[in-house]
């Protein structure tokens, strides 16, 4: 295992801090008129700090700086310097993470990648307004509303901002498909894009049941009931809970989900932090699936850590 980085949080703030006065000295020495000006940033607290360089750069840098932008990457290098866990997430970017976790957002409905400066088509969302209209996997986006959508620059954000908007607006895309000599436009309305977490679910003839979850989401629990009861009623006496692939989500949702295998009583997990005191979670006696024979593959899903370290926990910081 490596050594972690014996670096003050605080190195990011010098750095800054460095680089404005020598921008300011550089300035003087390239031909500005007068005394040699250096800014003082006086002895206080670090969040004071932050804010008298910002506003040292926002006052006297030469060229326009987006501020907002700026804290943000030094935000988020101070705290990647604490541990590789521990990061910054704007707000948008927080929206934006959650909606998978809501249950739902608005847009054309598609699973895409990008691939050689291309995206790809990897499946329509089945019920989507991509899926109506007959946008197929494997189908290439060359563009939307006009706008090119390819090229070395396209990334993930880029996609989905031009690709989402309110339900009832319309997108017209330009498609690249196999088979056809020349790209076409197609048309597609944007609606309510369900995101379910019961990925599959069957029952086999010797009474075995399958469930793969692919998120723990906000509807994740009432979506696993549904399932298990219909499994149930045709006949399944043990089951297998697939959580491969499974990238977390929120807590609760794991804690229920858990509760319906567990005895009354029965530890499920417990959180604890620094300044936070324990609070243990254990099952209660509302499990309907407690007789059920289960297997789970379990991934990291709900792999919690007993206690906070920090080398597995995890520091989230939300900006506006």
């Amino acid at each position: 295992m490596s050594e972690r980085r014996g670096v003050s949080p605080y190195y990011p703030l010098l750095l800054a801090l460095s680089l404005v006065v020598g921008l300011f000295i550089g300035q003087d020495l390239g031909g500005t008129h007068g005394p040699l000006t250096i800014f003082q940033v006086r002895q206080q607290g670090p969040a004071d700090k932050i804010g008298q360089v910002i506003d040292l750069i926002d006052r006297q840098y030469v060229d326009t700086v987006e501020k907002n932008a700026l804290v943000d990457e030094v935000l988020q290098d101070m705290l990647q310097r604490l541990d590789p866990h521990s990061y910054y997430i704007s707000a948008a970017e927080l929206r934006a993470a959650q909606e998978p976790l809501e249950g739902s957002f608005d847009g054309i409905g598609v699973e895409f990648a990008i691939q050689y400066d291309t995206v790809v088509v990897i499946s329509p969302v089945e019920g989507g307004p991509s899926a109506a209209v007959g946008i197929r996997a494997g189908d290439r986006i060359i563009s939307a509303n006009g706008e090119p959508l390819a090229g070395i620059d396209i990334s993930n954000d880029m996609v989905m901002k031009r690709l989402r908007g309110p339900k009832g607006s319309e997108v017209v895309v330009g498609i690249v498909r196999a088979g056809k000599p020349t790209p076409f436009e197609v048309t597609i309305e944007r609606g309510k894009i369900p995101i379910h977490s019961v990925a599959a679910a069957w029952v086999e003839n010797d009474g075995t049941g399958y469930i793969k979850l692919v998120r723990f989401a906000k509807n994740t629990h009432a979506e696993f009931q549904e399932a298990a009861s219909e499994l149930h009623r045709k006949g399944m006496t043990r089951l297998v809970l697939d959580l491969r692939g499974n990238g977390g989500g929120f807590l609760n949702s794991a804690i229920d989900l858990a509760d319906e295998f567990l005895p009354d009583g029965r530890a499920i997990v417990y959180t604890e932090g620094r300044n936070s005191p324990r609070h243990d979670a254990r099952a209660t006696s509302a499990g309907d699936f407690e007789e059920i024979r289960s297997r789970s593959w379990w991934t990291r899903a709900l792999r919690v850590p007993a206690r906070s370290s920090p080398g597995r926990s995890k520091t989230m910081t939300v900006g506006s």
